[in-house]
């Protein structure tokens, strides 16, 4: 019994990085992957799942870089606002440059 749970487990993941080579290497929609694992033999419910579930990972995955993106931004934006008003003499306009580029970028890639 042990045996047939750990030989689903290794299927399963193989599958699952079948998918995840389409969708994130080769680019292609979910509907070409869950019709490529349905080619493979997986049944069209599993398929679905599947693809489902790795959609919804990369969604997590890419609201994450997002965030991180924002969160970076706002530190860059900050610390060169903040350098520049303390009167050091330099005007730090690289850093509230690229933190105001990386904070939008962000913002961007959240909302898509």
């Amino acid at each position: 019994m042990e045996t047939y749970t750990t030989e689903s487990r290794v299927i399963v993941n193989q599958l699952h990085q079948y998918a995840s080579q389409l969708m994130v290497r080769e680019n292609k929609s979910a509907y070409e992957a869950k019709a490529a694992l349905v080619d493979k033999g997986i049944r069209p419910e599993n398929a679905r799942i599947l693809v489902e579930n790795l959609e919804n990972q990369l969604r997590e995955v890419k609201y994450e870089r997002a965030r991180k993106n924002m969160i970076f931004g706002v530190i860059w934006f900050a610390s060169g606002t903040i350098a520049t008003v303390s009167g050091i003499g330099l005007i730090f306009w690289g850093a509230i440059l690229f933190g105001s580029l990386q904070f939008y970028r962000g913002v961007i890639n959240m909302n898509y």
